[in-house]
């Protein structure tokens, strides 16, 4: 026996979930957007490493803080394109 649809409920959400998918950013926004962050975080690392060279007044915790979020998000977008060419070489070596 086939049940009415109306029998399970309010539909009404279902299309919120299409609408939602186009409002998310895609893939290629979050990259480049992680890539900038990164580019980022090596360019302070690098500003707070010459000031600590140069003699200049600034904190040693700073300066290896700064040097550990540069290199925590460097490898995040490494780690994320060897992931991806990971799945596009396993996508490549399928049979068809």
């Amino acid at each position: 026996m086939i049940d009415s649809i109306a029998a399970y409920g309010n539909m009404e959400g279902i299309g919120n979930v299409a609408t939602n998918a186009t409002r998310s950013t895609t893939f290629i926004d979050w990259m480049s957007t992680e890539l900038t962050k990164a580019n980022g975080a090596i360019n302070d690392a690098d500003v707070n490493l010459k000031k600590l060279a140069a003699n200049e007044p600034v904190a040693l915790h700073e300066v290896m803080l700064s040097i550990e979020e540069a290199r925590l998000q460097f490898q995040l977008v490494t780690q994320v394109r060897n992931r991806i060419l990971d799945a596009y070489q396993d996508l490549l070596k399928m049979q068809i």
